[in-house]
């Protein structure tokens, strides 16, 4: 009968080695052992018995499963390791692990040669400064080639079959028969003479009726991390939306913990901004098209708050704040009323892709507020928004009905955004429309939604 799990089929396998999930980690693991397995077999003729064991399927597993447009760390010859681990301890104020951050940086340039070696293309500098992507056949990094970075410590690449390209160089490292797919481990088992050794884990297949218990002698747990511990503040159509994958529920940390192991640098908790519509990460917007965020009077928070920062020594005064305290400033503004947040490519330092881009002092408001309507200093209390997605929820609809007034809101006060109705056609090319990636006509009275607009809800108009 559907849905009853009855007696099903206890499968048991002895192994050397145990690899638990199929994302990057994991991956990586499998062609890094499979190095150490051939040495041992060839000088000592020990045959290790290795098995990689992933609930879902390893071509499109783990966190890079969709794809990714960045590399987040290259350290290159313009930095070194130390560099790196003093970035990471900047920018979570201390609460860091920095031996852990520098073996990062050790080695994070030679993982990246063999993603490029395995067919990710990676966008290059040629000698003349321009920029191209990665199907132009420049230089490989190993060999010298100059990569685009979005920031200092990023790196452009096509990344919409990442993990393709590393499952693949996983598998052939590995072979087919040490793989076993729709497995889901969820416990790990401790020796019974040793309560601080792990001896095995038992899991169950999704595809078919059984139980699996594997004993090992040595267990690699990477079945990533942990997402929607918090509730999102839209809580509509936003609800399960992150950049991170849903699915993983945090079975990594649970497990370890149950068995006894130490859980480190879990002390800082990542909670951070995103865009509307997208719910994407921010980060190529502000490094690579040097887009500003200001509050919805066009005024940069960062520059209009800095002295809050002095509270916070060192980490406040870094040439890049800590994150968590660049979000602090944006709540600030948000709690004080002047939300929405707008994310604006054309107050940058580039050209947009239609013209040259605004200076960066240029004082105009956000365009969720440009135009005729009510403007921010003469606005009804309705429902608050914004971006932290640890932030309660104080209703998430009501936009396009005034008389929706949400949940009470004793200290917040929000936009009610101008409709298409109220805005004649003025053929100024809005933040919104910068980088859109969609068709829209504000002027003719279209409904869209403006991906320039961080923390508006479900349904606005722009």
């Amino acid at each position: 009968m559907a849905g009853e799990f009855g007696n099903p089929e206890i499968v048991q396998e002895e192994v050397d080695i145990l690899l638990i999930g199929g994302g990057m980690a994991c991956c990586g693991a499998a062609y890094e052992v499979m190095q150490w397995a051939d040495a041992a077999k060839k000088e000592a003729g020990v045959d290790l018995k290795i098995r990689l064991v992933d609930k879902a399927a390893m071509d499109r597993s783990g966190a890079v499963a969709q794809g990714l447009s960045a590399i987040n760390t290259y350290i290159g010859t313009e930095q070194d390791p130390a560099d790196y681990a003093r970035m990471v301890s900047n920018d979570l104020m201390g609460i860091t692990r920095d031996d852990l951050a520098y073996d990062v940086g050790r080695h994070v340039d030679d993982s990246v040669h063999l993603f490029e070696e395995w067919g990710l293309p990676i966008w290059k500098t040629d000698e003349s400064g321009e920029r191209h992507d990665g199907s132009k056949g420049l230089p490989a990094l190993k060999d010298g080639g100059k990569p685009v970075r979005s920031g200092k410590w990023q790196i452009m690449i096509n990344g919409e079959s990442y993990k393709w390209i590393v499952a693949e160089a996983a598998k052939k490292a590995l072979g087919a028969d040490r793989i076993q797919e729709r497995i889901f481990i969820v416990k790990l088992v401790n020796d019974k003479n040793d309560k601080n050794r792990v001896a095995g884990a038992v899991g169950f297949s999704t595809r078919d009726h059984k139980v699996m218990i594997y004993k090992a002698k040595a267990i690699l747990l990477a079945a990533g991390g942990c997402v929607n511990i918090f509730r999102p503040r839209s809580v509509g159509e936003g609800t399960g939306r992150a950049w991170y994958p849903v699915w993983n529920a945090g079975s990594t940390y649970a497990m370890a913990a149950e068995a006894g192991a130490e859980l480190t640098m879990m002390e800082n908790r990542f909670v951070p901004a995103r865009f509307k519509d997208g719910y994407g990460p921010v980060g190529a917007w502000f490094l690579l098209f040097k887009a500003q965020a200001t509050n919805a009077y066009g005024e940069v928070y960062m520059v209009k708050n800095k002295e809050l920062l002095n509270d916070y020594p060192p980490y406040g005064q870094a040439a890049v704040p800590a994150s968590c305290l660049r979000n602090h400033l944006m709540l600030k503004e948000m709690k004080e009323g002047r939300g929405p947040i707008c994310r604006r490519p054309d107050r940058g330092g580039r050209r947009d892709r239609r013209g040259p881009g605004r200076g960066a002092n240029t004082a105009s408001p956000c365009p969720a507020t440009r135009g005729p309507g009510p403007q921010p200093s003469t606005l009804p209390r309705q429902v608050a928004i914004g971006v932290d997605e640890d932030a309660p929820d104080l209703g998430s609809q009501g936009l396009e009905d005034p008389g929706h007034q949400g949940l009470p809101v004793e200290k917040e006060q929000s936009l009610v955004l101008p409709s298409h109705a109220s805005r004649p056609a003025t053929g100024e090319d809005d933040a919104c429309d910068v980088f859109a990636g969609r068709d829209r006509d504000c002027g003719r009275g279209v409904g869209c939604h403006e991906p320039g607009v961080a923390g508006l809800l479900p349904g606005s108009q722009c």
